[in-house]
Formats: C-alpha cells, sequence, structure tokens
C-alpha cells in the first residue's frame, strides 16, 4: 500500500481499558504487548498489559507513557499482520520513540529504554507545568506568547528554539492548532484569555510542561542514561518533528532535543503530503492528531476509538478499494445507455459496516465507461464512498427499526393490476433505463394506486470483483446488489404512467433486518409526492417507503424515505451548464437598416447609459409605430477569451436584452464594436451595407452582433460538456475546430519496462499544439491530442526504473504527443525529478522550451560569451528561454516582438533593443544598431521573407537556428547566397528530439533542472489555464496575448484551511448556502457581510458551523459603501487567516416593467452588483486572492421581463468577470437561473411560471454540486440554467430566431401562427394560452370572468401580449388588457385587428378600451404596473 505513513502520537489521548478489545480479540497485537511487557520490565513497576486492560490505574506519567509505547508497537504489529506496512513514519513527542523502533532504528530493548528512563526523569516533574492546545496557527500563537512573556517582535520560524519565559511554544501540530507549555499558573492564564476572546482552546491531559525549560533540569541525566545507545540506519524513512527532515541520528544527543525542542509535526506533514504520501493512519487509543488535518487532501485513518469499536475494520476497508467494471454483471445496469453503478450498490457497500443506515445521499452518478475504485471512508457514524476523491454517495449509521410482519394475501388482494416482467423491463428501456440480465430480478409486478408488491427472483451474488494489484482488495460486499436494485425498481409501476426516468436521490433509513438474500417479495408503496400531477405518483419528486421480505412476510430489509427524482429525458443538472460562444456569421439576405441608432459612448458609467437607454426606450414606446432601435457599445462583450471587456458597457446588454423580451415590436439589436465610430461615422461603421444607396442590414436573422475588426460574430448559447469523471485526456472532435476541444475519458497505460505513468498536474501548451489543432501542419490523426511536456507526480513504476519511485515530483518531456491529460505514461528517461520548492505548473514551463534552446543554441550552434543574438518573438515561452540562456551564456541579445505592450515588457526586463516582429523593417535595424557587423544568432520562429532577411544579417560564421514549423512544414525553399558567409543553418524540435533520442532529451532536461535549483535559470512567466477551459487556452496563444508559457492545470484544487473565504449576502438566503457549500468544500474560515445582523435561522445556521470548527465572522457592513467595506475588511485582515476567496451574493430585487421602473430603483437594484464589485475588487488587490466569484444571473444572459435593472446589474458581473480575466486575475461569473428553496427569486409561482415555459428551477443540493465542480475548474463565465429547448422554444414563440438561443434551437421552432377561421375556435385559442400563462388548466378559466380576477398580473400581460403577436400577428396596445377583459372581450380586440375577420363577426370593443386608447403605451403599462402591484417574476 504505497504512500501510507504511520503516524504515532505523544502523550494525552489515553483512556481506561484502551487496549482490552484488541488484547481479547486480536492474537498478534496481544503477542506484541507480551514482548514489550518483557522489554519494559526493568523501567516500570505495573504491568502494561493490566493498564492497557483497564486493570491497573494509569496516574503516573512513568505508566502512562510505557503503556502507550506498548499499544503503539502492538497495533503497528496488526496493522502488518493484515497486509499494511508503512512507507514512512512520523512521531509525535513520545511517540517518536515506537516510530524510531517501527522503522528499525532502534531494537525493542532500546526503545523500551528510552521510553523507561525518558519517563521516569519526567515523573519528578509531575505537577509543576501546564501544556494547551490553542486553535491558532503557529504565527499567531507565537505572538500572543511573546507577548504574554514580556517580548515584542518577529514570531520564530518553525525550526527556532522553543521560546524563552514562562510559557513556550511547544508543538506545531496543525495549520490551525499549536501547543504551549510552560508555568502551571501562566499557561491557564493564557486558556482564561483565550476562552474570552472566544478562541478555541483547551488544557492537555498532561501535569508536566514538556518542550519548555521546565525539562532542561533533565537532559544531563537523560543524555548519560541514553550515552549506550547504537541507533541503526532506519529500514524504513523516519520523518524527524525534531529537525523537520529524514534522515537523523537517533542518538542520546536526539533524544535530548525530542524532550526540549518544539515538535514540528505539521511542517513534516506538509513535507509529506507535498512528497506524494496520500494516507495517514495514526496509531493511538484515540485520533488526537489527526483530527487537526482534516483538511488535507488526503486519508486519515485511526486505529483505535474511544466511542467506536469497529474504528480498526473501517480503516482496514478504507485501504482496500473495490474495483468496479462495465466488463461484468455491472455492465447491465445502464442509464441513456451508459454503464453507470447503481444506487443499491452503494448501499450494499454501507451495509457491510453498519446494520442500519441514516441519511444516505446519491451525490453523484458513476459512469463506468472505464474501470473505477470505489472507497469507502468512515468517520464516526459517517461513512462516504468515494471515487478518485469525489463522494459519490454518503450515509450515517444508525439503530435498526423493527418493521410489522408484512400481510402478502392481504396486499395482493389490493395489488390487482399485474405486469409481467417483459412488460416492466421494456418500459423501463423505454424511459431510458436498461437492464441487462443480472438485472432483471423482478418476475412479476402487482399495482394499485401509489403501492406495487413485486416477486423476486433468487440469484446467485454479483461476482466478486478482485484485483491483482497490492493496492486493492477483493469485493467486500456479502450483499446481492442485484436483488437490493430490484427493490427499488419495485417503486416504479408504483409511480403514474409516464416517459420520465426517476432516478435515487436519498433515503432516510435503512435496516437490514436478516438475511436480505432470502428477500422473494418487494412492497413500495408512495407516501408524498411533489408535483403538477394529481396521481399520488406524479411529482417531479416521490418520496416512498420499500419493504422486502421472504415468502413468510418476515421483513428482512426496509427502507424508509425512498426519495426518487424525476428526469426529464435528456434533462438533468449535467446538462444545466451553458458557455456563450461567439461564432463568424455570414451575411445574408438585406433589410433596411433605418430606426434609432443608440450609441453608448466609451468609458460612461453604467448608471448613467443606462438611464440614457431607459429614457430612449419610454418614449420610442409611447409612439403610435414605435421604431426599429439599435443599441451600439464598445468593448462590451469578450468574443474572445481575453478581450478587453468594459463592464459598463456590458450592463446595457443585460437591459436591452430585457427590452427586447418586453417589447418585441422594438426589434432591439445590439452591435457591438472593436473600435470607436468617429464623429462621421456611417452604418457601413456598424455592418450596414451602403452600397445599394440606401444602408441595409446584411444580418437579418442576428439580433446580436459584434463585429471584430470588420468580421461579423454572434454570440451562442453552447451546453457545456460534462466534466470526465475519471482519468482523461485533452482531445480535439473535428478538424481546425477549436471549439470541439474537450476532456475525453480514457484510462491510463500500465507503465512497461523503462516507464513512469505520471498524474499530471499541469501541462505545457505549445504553438505546435495550436498549429495543429487549426490544421496547419498537415494530416493527423483523429480524434487529434495534445502536449509534449508536463509536471506531476509518478504512480506508477515499470520495471528497470531506478531514481524514480511512486510519489516523486517529475517534470518531463514525452515521445509521443499526449501530455495534456490527467495520467500519462512516458519513458523514464524523459523524466526529472524537480526541486520541492518548484510548484507543478512553473515546473510545466521548463521542457520544450529549455531543450529546444539548449540543444539548438549550446548543443548545435555552440554560442559563446560577447556574441551577438537576435531572439525573435523573444516575449514567448521559447523566446524567453532563448533570452535567458544567452544571459547565462554571457551573449548579447537583441530581441523581436509583435506588439509595443511585448517591446515595452521586454525593455523592462533588461533588453535594449527591441524590434517589431511583424515587420521586415528588424534586419536594416539590427545592422544599424550594430554598426553593420550584425548578429552572430539568429533564434528564429518568423516564416517566408523574415527567414531571408535573417540570413542576411548574420556575420560571417553566424549560426541560424529555426524553430519555426511553418516553412518546413510547407516545404519553402531557402536562399543559398547568404550561406557564401560560412553560415551554418539548425532546425531544431523537441518532440523529434524526445521521440528519436530520448536519452539525449532526457539528460538536457535533468540540465535544466539542475540549473534552475542552482539559481543559473529559472521558470519562464506563465499564464495558466484549468484543463476545462483548453479552448480559451489555445485561442489566448492563437492571438498571441500571452507573455512566457501558456500552461494547461489538470488538479481540481480543495478550497484551503489556512484562508477566508469572504461571502457577501453571507446571512442569508443564497449567500449563506454557498458559505455552508464551501466549507464542504474544505474552507474552514469564513466571513459572512451582510447589511444586517443575522436573523434567527441564520445565528443557528452559523453556530452550526462554528460546532463544525469553522471559523465565523460575521460582518455588518454594506458592500456597496466602500468606506464601510474597507473598515469591515480591515477588522477581519487582524483577526483571521489571509482572504484567498471573494464570493459576492449580494443583490437587490425590485421588479418593475420597462415603462414604469424607477429610476431610482434601477440605481437602488445596480448598487451591490456594480459599486459593490468595483470595491471587492479594489478592496482585495492586496490580498492573495485565489478566487473571486461573482453570483450573477440568466437575466443578463438572456433578458428577463420585468428586470430591467436586474438584468443590467447581472450583465456588469459578467463583464466584470472578463474584465478581471483580460487582466490576470482570478474570476468568475456564474450566471444562475431561479433557486427553488432559496434566493431572491425563490418563489414558488415565479418558479413554476418559468417551469411550464421550458425553465426549471435548481435545487440547492445541486446548485451546490455545481458551484463546487465549477469553483475546481474556475471558467470566467457560465450560466446554470435547467433549460427544456424544445418546451422554451413552444411556449416563446420567436427565440428561436434571437441570435443568443439559435445554436439551440435547431429541429426546434416556434409553434408558428395559427389561422382563425370563427369566433368560436379564437375564443378557445385564447382559453388555452391564458390558462398557459395562468398556469392552470383550460377548463377553469371562465370566458366570461375578468383576467385579472383569474390572476394575470403585469408580468404575464407582456407574455400574453408577446405570445398574441407571435401565433396571430396582432399586436394589441396595453390598454387592451388595462381594465381586466373577459376572455370574450379579448377576442373582440384581437378580431379587430386580424387581416380578415370571420364572417359575420361582429365588433364586441368594449367602450373602455376606446377611452384608453387616448392613453400611450407607456402610460397605461404604468398604470397596470400600479394597479396591479404585483412583483414580477424572472430568470433569477
Amino acid at each position: 500500500m504505497n504512500g501510507v505513513v504511520f503516524v504515532f502520537p505523544g502523550q494525552g489521548a489515553q483512556w481506561r481499558g484502551m487496549g482490552s478489545a484488541l488484547l481479547e480479540q486480536e492474537p498478534v497485537f496481544a503477542a506484541a504487548i507480551r514482548e514489550c511487557e518483557l522489554a519494559l520490565e526493568p523501567y516500570t513497576d505495573r504491568s502494561v498489559t493490566d493498564v492497557l486492560a483497564g486493570r491497573a490505574d494509569a496516574d503516573r506519567i512513568d505508566v502512562v507513557q510505557p503503556a502507550l509505547f506498548a499499544l503503539q508497537i502492538g497495533l503497528a504489529r496488526l496493522w502488518a499482520a493484515n497486509g499494511v506496512v508503512p512507507a514512512a513514519v512520523v512521531g509525535h513527542s513520545l511517540g517518536e520513540i515506537a516510530a524510531a523502533h517501527v522503522a528499525g532504528a532502534l531494537t525493542l530493548a532500546e526503545a523500551a529504554r528510552a521510553v523507561g528512563v525518558r519517563s521516569r526523569l519526567y515523573r519528578r516533574l509531575s505537577g509543576t507545568g501546564a501544556m494547551a492546545l490553542v486553535g491558532l496557527g503557529w504565527e499567531e500563537t507565537a505572538a500572543l506568547v511573546a507577548e504574554r512573556n514580556g517580548h515584542r517582535g518577529a514570531a520564530p520560524e518553525f525550526p527556532g528554539a522553543a521560546g524563552a519565559g514562562r510559557i513556550c511554544l511547544a508543538a506545531a501540530n496543525a495549520p490551525g492548532s499549536t501547543v504551549v507549555a510552560g508555568d502551571h499558573d501562566a499557561v491557564h492564564a493564557l486558556v482564561e484569555q483565550l476562552r474570552w476572546e472566544d478562541v478555541f482552546c483547551r488544557l492537555v491531559g498532561a501535569d508536566v510542561a514538556g518542550h519548555s525549560h521546565h525539562v532542561d533540569p533533565l537532559l544531563p541525566e537523560l543524555r548519560e542514561e541514553l550515552a549506550a545507545l547504537v541507533p541503526n540506519r532506519a529500514g524504513i524513512p523516519l520523518w524527524s518533528t525534531v529537525t523537520g527532515r529524514p534522515g537523523a541520528v537517533l542518538d542520546a544527543d536526539y533524544w535530548c532535543r525530542n524532550l526540549r525542542e518544539p515538535v514540528l509535526f505539521w511542517p513534516v506533514i506538509r513535507q509529506l503530503l507535498d512528497a506524494g504520501y496520500d494516507t495517514f493512519v495514526e496509531l493511538s487509543p484515540h485520533p488526537t492528531l489527526l483530527s487537526g488535518l482534516r483538511d488535507v487532501d488526503a486519508r486519515l485513518l485511526a486505529s483505535v476509538h474511544k466511542e467506536d469499536g469497529a474504528v480498526f475494520a473501517g480503516s482496514l476497508a478504507r485501504l482496500r478499494e473495490v474495483k468496479l467494471t462495465a466488463d461484468g454483471p455491472l455492465g447491465d445496469h445502464r442509464v441513456e445507455g451508459r454503464p453507470v453503478f447503481p444506487g443499491a450498490g452503494y448501499l450494499a457497500a454501507a451495509l457491510e459496516h453498519y446494520g442500519a443506515l441514516a441519511g444516505v445521499e446519491f451525490h453523484a452518478p458513476l459512469l463506468l465507461d472505464t474501470p473505477r475504485r470505489l472507497a469507502t471512508r468512515l468517520d464516526g457514524d459517517a461513512i462516504d464512498l468515494t471515487v478518485e476523491g469525489r463522494t459519490h454517495a454518503s450515509a450515517s449509521r444508525a439503530t435498526p427499526q423493527a418493521v410489522a410482519h408484512l400481510e402478502l394475501s392481504p396486499l395482493r388482494s389490493r395489488c390487482a393490476t399485474r405486469i409481467g416482467a417483459e412488460e416492466l423491463y421494456s418500459g423501463f428501456t423505454a424511459r431510458g433505463m436498461r437492464y441487462g440480465p443480472a438485472f432483471q430480478r423482478i418476475e412479476e409486478v402487482f399495482t394499485a394506486p401509489g403501492e406495487s408488491l413485486a416477486r423476486l427472483r433468487a440469484a446467485s451474488p454479483l461476482s466478486r470483483a478482485r484485483d491483482d494489484e497490492p493496492a486493492s482488495g477483493p469485493w467486500p460486499y456479502r450483499l446481492d446488489v442485484a436483488l437490493l436494485d430490484a427493490c427499488l425498481q419495485a417503486a416504479a409501476p408504483a409511480l403514474a404512467e409516464g416517459d420520465d426516468l426517476y432516478l435515487p436521490r436519498a433515503v432516510a433509513r435503512v435496516s437490514a433486518l436478516g438475511e436480505v438474500g432470502a428477500a422473494r417479495w418487494a412492497h413500495a408503496r408512495v407516501v408524498s409526492a411533489t408535483g403538477t400531477g394529481d396521481d399520488p405518483g406524479d411529482g417531479a419528486e416521490v418520496t416512498l417507503d420499500i419493504d422486502a421480505c421472504d415468502e413468510d412476510g418476515r421483513v428482512v430489509l426496509a427502507l424508509r424515505g425512498v426519495r426518487l427524482h424525476r428526469i426529464a429525458r435528456g434533462a438533468g443538472a449535467g446538462g444545466w451548464t451553458y458557455s456563450t460562444r461567439w461564432v463568424p456569421v455570414q451575411t445574408g439576405v438585406d433589410e433596411p437598416f433605418g430606426g434609432v441608432v443608440h450609441r453608448v459612448e466609451s468609458g460612461r458609467p453604467a448608471e448613467e447609459a443606462l438611464r440614457s437607454l431607459l429614457e430612449l426606450t419610454r418614449e420610442l414606446i409611447a409612439r403610435p409605430e414605435p421604431d426599429r432601435l439599435w443599441v451600439v457599445t464598445r468593448n462590451a462583450q469578450p468574443v474572445e477569451p481575453g478581450d478587453p471587456v468594459d463592464p459598463d458597457a456590458a450592463a446595457v446588454w443585460g437591459m436591452a436584452r430585457t427590452i427586447r423580451h418586453e417589447h418585441p415590436e422594438l426589434r432591439c439589436t445590439l452591435i457591438d464594436l472593436d473600435a470607436e465610430p468617429g464623429p462621421s461615422w456611417t452604418p457601413a461603421d456598424l455592418g450596414a451595407d451602403a452600397g445599394a444607396g440606401r444602408p441595409a442590414w446584411r444580418l437579418a436573422g442576428e439580433n446580436e452582433v459584434a463585429l471584430r475588426g470588420g468580421r461579423p460574430f454572434a454570440p451562442r448559447l453552447t451546453p457545456r460538456p460534462a466534466g470526465p469523471r475519471g482519468p482523461h485526456r485533452l482531445v480535439q472532435r473535428a478538424r481546425q475546430d477549436l471549439a470541439t476541444l474537450c476532456l475525453a475519458e480514457d484510462a491510463p497505460r500500465e507503465p512497461g519496462a523503462g516507464e513512469v505513468r505520471i498524474r499530471v498536474h499541469a501541462a505545457g501548451l505549445n504553438f505546435n499544439d495550436v498549429l495543429r489543432g487549426i490544421g496547419m501542419l498537415g494530416e493527423q490523426p483523429e480524434p487529434l491530442g495534445y502536449g509534449l511536456e508536463c509536471a506531476g507526480e509518478v504512480t506508477g513504476v515499470g520495471d528497470g526504473v531506478t531514481g524514480l519511485a511512486v510519489g516523486s515530483r517529475v517534470v518531463a518531456l514525452v515521445a509521443e504527443i499526449g501530455a495534456m491529460a490527467s495520467h500519462v505514461t512516458v519513458d523514464a528517461r524523459l523524466a526529472v525529478p524537480i526541486p520541492g520548492d518548484l510548484d507543478f505548473t512553473a515546473a510545466a514551463t521548463l521542457p520544450a522550451a529549455y531543450v529546444t534552446v539548449l540543444y539548438g543554441m549550446e548543443r548545435l550552434a555552440r554560442l559563446e560569451a560577447g556574441e551577438r543574438v537576435l531572439i525573435h518573438a523573444a516575449a514567448g515561452g521559447v523566446g524567453q528561454a532563448a533570452v535567458r540562456l544567452a544571459r547565462r551564456a554571457g551573449a548579447e541579445v537583441l530581441a523581436t516582438a509583435g506588439s509595443p505592450g511585448k517591446r515595452a515588457w521586454l525593455r523592462r526586463q533588461g533588453v535594449r533593443h527591441v524590434f517589431d516582429s511583424r515587420s521586415l523593417d528588424f534586419a536594416d535595424q539590427v545592422l544599424e544598431v550594430t554598426g553593420g557587423a550584425g548578429v552572430d544568432m539568429v533564434v528564429n520562429c518568423l516564416a517566408g521573407p523574415a527567414v531571408d532577411e535573417g540570413l542576411r544579417i548574420l556575420a560571417p560564421f553566424g549560426r541560424f537556428v529555426e524553430l519555426g514549423k511553418r516553412d518546413i512544414a510547407e516545404n519553402r525553399p531557402l536562399p543559398l547566397a547568404p550561406f557564401a558567409k560560412s553560415l551554418s543553418f539548425h532546425a531544431v524540435e523537441a518532440f523529434s528530439l524526445a521521440g528519436r533520442r530520448p536519452a539525449l532529451a532526457g539528460a538536457m532536461l535533468r540540465e535544466v533542472v539542475d540549473a534552475v535549483a542552482a539559481g543559473d535559470l529559472g521558470p519562464l512567466p506563465v499564464t495558466a489555464f484549468p484543463a476545462a477551459e483548453a479552448e480559451a487556452a489555445f485561442r489566448h496563444m492563437a492571438s498571441a496575448r500571452h507573455i512566457g508559457k501558456v500552461v494547461l492545470t489538470f488538479d481540481r484544487p480543495r478550497l484551503r484551511a489556512d484562508g477566508t473565504y469572504l461571502v457577501t449576502g453571507g446571512l442569508s438566503g443564497l449567500g449563506l448556502a454557498a458559505a455552508e457549500g464551501l466549507v464542504r468544500q474544505g474552507a474552514r474560515h469564513l466571513a459572512l457581510l451582510g447589511r444586517n445582523e443575522p436573523g434567527q435561522a441564520a445565528r443557528e445556521r452559523i453556530a452550526a458551523l462554528r460546532e463544525e470548527g469553522v471559523r465565523v465572522v460575521v460582518l455588518a457592513a454594506d458592500v456597496a459603501d466602500a468606506d464601510a467595506l474597507e473598515k469591515a475588511l480591515d477588522g477581519l485582515r487582524a483577526q483571521a487567516p489571509p482572504i484567498r476567496g471573494v464570493l459576492h451574493a449580494a443583490g437587490v430585487l425590485r421588479d418593475r416593467t420597462v415603462a414604469a421602473v424607477d429610476l431610482d430603483e434601477v440605481a437602488e437594484v445596480l448598487r451591490p452588483k456594480v459599486a459593490g464589485t468595483r470595491n471587492l475588487h479594489r478592496l482585495t488587490c492586496g490580498d492573495p486572492v485565489e478566487l473571486f466569484v461573482l453570483f450573477s444571473s440568466a437575466a443578463g444572459l438572456l433578458g428577463s421581463g420585468g428586470q430591467a435593472g436586474y438584468a443590467a446589474a447581472n450583465a456588469f458581473l459578467d463583464g466584470f468577470a472578463h474584465w478581471r480575466r483580460s487582466r490576470g486575475l482570478p474570476a468568475t461569473s456564474v450566471d444562475w437561473g431561479v433557486w427553488s428553496q432559496t434566493g431572491l427569486a425563490a418563489r414558488p409561482d415565479r418558479a413554476g411560471r418559468l417551469a411550464d415555459r421550458g425553465m426549471g428551477s435548481i435545487d440547492t443540493a445541486s446548485g451546490l454540486r455545481i458551484l463546487a465542480e465549477l469553483l475546481a475548474e474556475q471558467p470566467a463565465q457560465v450560466a446554470v440554467v435547467p433549460l427544456d429547448a424544445p418546451t422554451w422554444f413552444a411556449n416563446n414563440p420567436g427565440h428561436e430566431h434571437w441570435s443568443i438561443f439559435a445554436g439551440l434551437a435547431a429541429g426546434h421552432t416556434g409553434t408558428g401562427r395559427l389561422s382563425i377561421t370563427t369566433p368560436q375556435e379564437l375564443e378557445r385559442a385564447l382559453v388555452e394560452w391564458v390558462a398557459g400563462v395562468l398556469r392552470t388548466s383550460p377548463a377553469a378559466i371562465d370566458p366570461k370572468a375578468s383576467l385579472t380576477r383569474l390572476g394575470l398580473d403585469s408580468l404575464m400581460a407582456v407574455e400574453l401580449r408577446n405570445l398574441l403577436e407571435a401565433r396571430l400577428g396582432v399586436r394589441l396596445p396595453a390598454p387592451a388588457f388595462l381594465d381586466g377583459p373577459t376572455v370574450t372581450e379579448l377576442a373582440g380586440r384581437v378580431s379587430a385587428h386580424l387581416d380578415e375577420r370571420p364572417a359575420g363577426e361582429t365588433d364586441t370593443r368594449d367602450p373602455m378600451a376606446a377611452r384608453l386608447d387616448a392613453l400611450s403605451d407607456a402610460q397605461v403599462d404604468a398604470l397596470l404596473d400600479e394597479l396591479l402591484n404585483d412583483h414580477i417574476g424572472g430568470v433569477a
């Protein structure tokens, strides 16, 4: 079991009888204790066996410490007997003695002597001192201790002395946990002070002050008593918590230091984590040390627990992972055609440990497209079932509940409708759930409304999966997974008929009450359902109880509160996330370019720009025949990743999109420019064609366009591919289309002889990759893979490999393209260990760039000191490597770069002569600055005539190092005349070098790494992109905006326990729910900011977080008030770890139509989003912020009726995220749809109305799961919207023609216009439409009842008006809805506007309409809004 570290704590976890169960139940443990008894006999007057069994008191330190030592030795032997041998050991204080013996450095007799002498001397100090555990980090505690001791100044670093004074720093246990020791009264006074300040602090169960000045008198005698020790060389690495590193000599002097100096436990653990160790097993009577490390990314396992006698077995189970594969019976369980591990499998895994479960939750599906390893993690009563660190299911231990005997005869009588097995499983297949033979365990089922009774077929359990790898064990489940699954299948017939699929989400309680394999009947009954249907099983979520019994009715398995969630075919949380892609569009049919053009001036604040647009819109809608509205902005949208975006202009797009919703008659069209039109601009500047004499719009099919360099692009809402669940690689599905770059699951190849497998953390992107991606390197195999270099840690070693081991941190070249993957297998000669202080992202910048220039400039071209070198594209990755190599050689550097910014940057780096690489003038300029002498070497990546010019400026005997690919790929000829100067030409390509001469490439890479370690060379400047954002990274490099290297990262980082995460709007609603989600992802310090004090419910939730050990700071401040926010953040920094993350969830809703909204209300809505975001950005610029998340809304991206200000505010957030990203700062804007259970828009009527129109709502659990994924990927902008495209387009006619929806509208056109022939037909259609808008059935609509009485509100009126226009081509003025007409009256008003009125129709216009016609639409909309006094719904 590679990567396992044994951790041996010191004193403090002892309890009476701590070894009794092990002595009775584990012969190996008992035998080890007998050996220790003999070894310790000369040093103690009590039997350690009696002490461990609880038969003798452990009331003295010289009794406790030998007993603890013996227990640790016994546990080590017990683990070894179960096949668990550590790869490293670490001890804490006393625990280092046992660790030294297990490592082989001390014999048992020597270790026993060290323990006996140490504890005997310690006894002299009993009652003279005290120790305390403080819930603060080392530096904070050091400052506190210094103050108590009367000292001032900097805090001591870890390796320093324990301190001088009445209190000393005794141990660094964890990032937020430090032990102090010293005088009894001083330590007690410190504890009282910290408790008063609400800082966690407790006394340790020891009456001596170890690791302090108290032990100084003992050291001479201890040194003398242990002088005869002759330690051996440790067979297992022992990481010293005295020196902070392995390899210490464990002589008498060392054990004196062990007693006196501080215990550097956390620094050692941190180094072990960095070295790749991922599993820590604590050998103690109760877990103490590892509990403080629960936030590290590693497995933490206990050996004994005071309250849990099964903890050893549970830890052993966690060390054994179950291999899951679709090759066997599990392949017979498929959802939508893909093999998925069944929920019953999780139940079987959990029931293996506990006979009853509570709170079972299924968090994420586990696809078995590739083999997976399922691990069981036990933490007290909690069980987590994980794959590669991701929790797929969880539960907790419960007490079995007895269930009454099932009376089968009455059930058979009640459930009278029979369904045969063939019909049952055919129905499952039709719903997307295919069960193969292994899972077809129901013979027949009998149903009644809301319940079903299934006869189960007996079969042998699933074949036990085995694995010949040492880290795995046999499949440990005794329960028949397919039989358990059949019990869940039995629920389906109890549900209503329909095409939807129901999948398990949770089970409240599970009790195994007998031999589950004996189950022959399963009875399911619906308990509750949420949804709109009338049947008991027709709901979005259904809760059932299920009992499985034997032939006699004896219940052997009881499931209570089984929650099934309805999944519409093709829907699901995995399909809720979207990105906006800007695609080139072609000109088409002309349409007149006329109407009102509203230009938004660059640099205009959002508030002013929105006020201007709002006023213009009101003016237009007041006209009888409003003109078309064209809104023109500059740099409001990011067409390419990294585009500079003006957030204020982006806000205008949000409002304009809402105008389009409410007033389709304006045909609002948005145009974004990349250059400011001059004062005498023409329609041609906006993409219109004036060639025919009259301006014409050539993009009739688009209502949103961005012009870049005169080329038109349009936005398309595009589903984001689901992230891979297992090992994966970057591929390109279609040639030349960067948009098809994606992560595809791909099982890593096992290392062969001379190979190693690497878990990739970072992979470098090279221009070669970009050229392949856009199809400029000829034919390539598909699907295309990418990457020449990577950095990561070794996870597998083939035969014959030396110098590398599992856990080694390495950087590597690859002989076969494909390093952009989560795992890659490479020639071991191409993998080189890297220094511990070099992070993976920096390391990934080294291989290709440095090896290329090292080989080309030094090995081939033999660069010498004093020579002149011209380096083209010197700001790029290879260019920067060449600059640094030339400087190391003592050469003079001349350079070119392609932009003024890059040239200026190079000059700031000390390059004196920098020229334009995009002009051939560089050649003459080089000759000019060199006095005609030219240069001795050209490092080239340019193509075409630039090569000729480079040869021209070479001095005699000059060398031309060709790194470019294009001319070679195109077989361009080379002029030979310049070679009369005895020139030489060298073409270099790192990939060929790695593939054909791996030993040479590896040797040069090792030379580079050694030079970096020595400080002669350094990592290159780097821009990192998450692997999920590969397309953005490729486009960023293709647009030549980068400096240095571009790297893709394959890590899924956890939130840091040593940082504070600031959540605005964090005292209620979505912000507080998100804060709780951050804790589940590893955050341990939260700052929750709100304008008011938290309410009672929030206080309770905050208290619950604090009980979990989370430090929560509540800040009362308005995020839009810069002074108040600055003061709050200053106070936060003074009491909490550094601010590492910001989550901005504050917001205000003030729903009104465009015509009725008050400008002050718009300003109120903008304030927290616009001013608040600017304040957060400005006031955290000096903090180490790694996460800057803006909670935006889909209203800003799609528009939302009645939410003009809100849409604008959220579009500002989207723009601001891109603005920060363009400056190299972290930022993610999440455009949320409606949350159903929390948040500003969590209102049943709002969510329900949108759901009926095709936009579902987000439940809190799903939303937080998606948020966790997004925090790991950190895209610049993403929309999270449960969109049912067919339903959306059917209920929102015309939207299929909107630019943003065009990518989703293929095959989903609006319903089209109706041909009405009679008044009765028209009234029936209106009844259906009104019913749809009101979310009721047509039967509930009385055609003679007022629409306002039926519940029509202002937003519904806008929706109904738009529907009439789309379906009938009739646009009624707003007065037609104002006085609450009946459907019959509305039909008359519609008929009056139809082109051809049906024969015999009479004018039924009511007199009120005539009087109201005198009012403008704007006046009537305002009056309608006032009369109805309703808060309108929207997207979020």
